[in-house]
């Protein structure tokens, strides 16, 4: 709780003079600059967002776009679903309008979800609070990510996903355990519905990563195996192990 308060802190002070507009408007660019991102993407990612809900109340499919020229075979242009987290923005929205949905899910969460999720895999690696906050400070901050959000492209929402997906990895081959292995997939998997050159880049990146750890883990287990004397193809939980990966 104390750093999902601090990084919403955090992104109030580094997103002003959002807070003061929050139901009024959406981000058009950096604040206080007019650089490459001015005038981007955030209208399309905003009409996204609406047309869940619109399908949504309407009995619709969300992979429909009835509102736009579709010069395929299919009676509509398919858009780009963003689910989940478009059952947020439809859910807020209903409490609230769709303009304050949208900064709230895309713009001012992300800043603690990025940082808790970014501290939770460093702690994991290093075993440091220290480095584990100034390292998730510093990846919630990235001038990088930032302008890419306010820009309005998704994936500076999305950052918090590959150290997800990493940390639930980790879990699953430290833990041996089928459900975060599922986790991890589960999250890969939403990707796909989120942003498809990110799940591009993830997926060439899980190839190695997945290659290195079956093969580190695999040797491990096979050298404390063989120190007990016991037959790997005996043990159980040798296929339990292969299973999960």
């Amino acid at each position: 709780m104390v750093f999902f308060l601090f990084y919403s802190s955090v992104g109030i002070l580094y997103t002003n003079p959002l807070i003061l507009h929050i139901s009024e408007g959406i981000p058009q660019g950096i604040f206080g600059h007019v650089g490459h991102y001015e005038g981007s993407d955030q209208l399309q990612l905003y009409f996204l967002s609406w047309l869940f809900k619109d399908n949504l109340i309407n009995a619709k499919s969300p992979f429909q776009n009835p509102y736009a020229f579709s010069v395929s075979e299919q009676p509509f242009s398919v858009p780009d679903p963003l689910i989940p987290l478009v059952f947020l923005t439809a859910a807020l929205s209903v409490f609230t309008n769709d303009v304050l949905a949208f900064n709230i899910v895309f713009i001012l969460l992300s800043f603690p979800i990025t940082g808790i999720v970014m501290y939770v895999l460093i702690k994991h690696y290093t075993e440091n609070r220290v480095s584990a906050f100034l390292g998730s400070l510093v990846f919630t901050l990235a001038p990088f990510r930032v302008a890419k959000m306010l820009g309005g492209h998704i994936n500076g929402a999305l950052f918090f996903t590959v150290p997800l997906i990493i940390y639930l990895t980790e879990l699953s081959f430290k833990k041996s355990n089928a459900f975060y292995a599922g986790l991890a997939g589960l999250a890969t998997f939403s990707l796909c519905f989120l942003e498809w050159h990110l799940i591009y880049y993830v997926l060439l990146f899980l190839v190695i990563f997945l290659i290195s750890k079956i093969s580190l883990y695999t040797r491990q287990y096979w050298k404390i195996q063989k120190e007990f004397g016991k037959s790997v193809y005996e043990d159980k939980w040798l296929w339990v192990f292969l299973l999960d990966v």
